[in-house]
C-alpha cells in the first residue's frame, strides 16, 4: 500500500512538473532582425540553433460584384481595407525535422506571437490572417492570441473550406465586424 502511495506522488509530482513548465507566455521583450520590402515585412530570430522567419504579406479585401474578397485588387472593384497573411518557417525543410521538447515548441509560438503583437502595433494592419497547419495548432496558437497586447482588435476563427483540417484565424479592426461578418456569411 505505501508503494502505491509512494507510485501515485511520484506521478502527480510529474504531471504538476509538466504543468510548470508548459506555461503559455509572450515574452516582454525579444531580439530579431527586421526586413521591409514593398509587400512584404519579415522578421528572423535564432533559437535552438535554427534561424526562423515570420513573415508578414500584404493584400487587399475589396468588393467585387457584391462579392466580398482577398487577395490582389484589381481595379475594377471597391478597396475596404488593407489584408495581411501571417506565416512562419525555419532554417530545416520543416518543422517535423526539428528535434524539440514541448516546453521548446512553446518558447517558439511565444516568440512568433510576440513578433505578430509588435507588427500589429507597429503597422496596424486592418485585418491579419493566421492560416494553422492542424486543430491542434490553432488550440495553442488561440491561447497564445489571447494575451496579446493589441488594442481595438478582435480575432475569430473560420473554417477553411479548402483544407478543412486548417482552420484560419482572421484578427481584425473592431470596426471591420461588420465587414467579415458579411464575407463570414458568403462562404
Amino acid at each position: 500500500c505505501l508503494i502505491y502511495i509512494y507510485i501515485q506522488k511520484i506521478y502527480i509530482m510529474k504531471i504538476l512538473k509538466t504543468f510548470e513548465e508548459l506555461s503559455i507566455d509572450i515574452p516582454s521583450e525579444i531580439e530579431y532582425e527586421k526586413s521591409v520590402q514593398y509587400n512584404k515585412i519579415e522578421y528572423t530570430f535564432l533559437m535552438y540553433g535554427f534561424e526562423f522567419k515570420v513573415y508578414f504579406k500584404k493584400n487587399y479585401f475589396y468588393v467585387e460584384d457584391s462579392i466580398y474578397k482577398f487577395g490582389n485588387y484589381p481595379d475594377d472593384s471597391d478597396l475596404i481595407c488593407d489584408y495581411w497573411t501571417r506565416d512562419f518557417e525555419t532554417s530545416e525543410n520543416g518543422f517535423d525535422t526539428l528535434n524539440i521538447s514541448n516546453t521548446s515548441s512553446l518558447k517558439i509560438f511565444g516568440y512568433v506571437n510576440k513578433i505578430t503583437e509588435d507588427f500589429i502595433n507597429e503597422y496596424s494592419p486592418s485585418i491579419l490572417q493566421i492560416l494553422h497547419i492542424s486543430q491542434s495548432r490553432y488550440r495553442i496558437n488561440k491561447l497564445f492570441l489571447d494575451k496579446l497586447n493589441i488594442k481595438f482588435y478582435k480575432f475569430i476563427k473560420r473554417e477553411n473550406f479548402r483544407f478543412p483540417n486548417n482552420p484560419i484565424t482572421l484578427i481584425f479592426k473592431e470596426n471591420l465586424y461588420e465587414y467579415i461578418d458579411k464575407y463570414n456569411k458568403q462562404h
